[in-house]
């Protein structure tokens, strides 16, 4: 599962937010996250107004991620320890 969260991350002395991508682990916590924020995109006006619409709404309805805490504690990759790159670049850190 994924969905848009707001991330916090901290560059020197000030910190930044930005919505990314958010994938979970099979007990709901998360694993990995976009490196780079998510812009709106889509093939037409519509469909990045969509696309917003939808950032909008998951950033709303979860607290704010921390970017130097992630994966969350006790996370799991969910295709084992060494997963190959896959689509989008993600950050991921093993756990433990």
């Amino acid at each position: 599962m994924w969905n848009y969260r707001v991330v916090k991350k901290k560059v020197g002395k000030e910190f930044f937010y930005a919505i990314h991508e958010a994938y979970y682990d099979d007990a709901g916590k998360v694993w990995s996250i976009t490196q780079d924020p998510i812009p709106g995109r889509g093939d037409s006006k519509c469909e990045v107004i969509g696309d917003l619409v939808r950032m909008l709404s998951d950033a709303r309805k979860s607290p704010v991620l921390d970017y130097h805490k992630i994966p969350e504690a006790g996370a799991k990759c969910p295709f084992g320890p060494n997963p190959k790159k896959r689509g989008r670049q993600m950050r991921r850190l093993t756990t433990g």
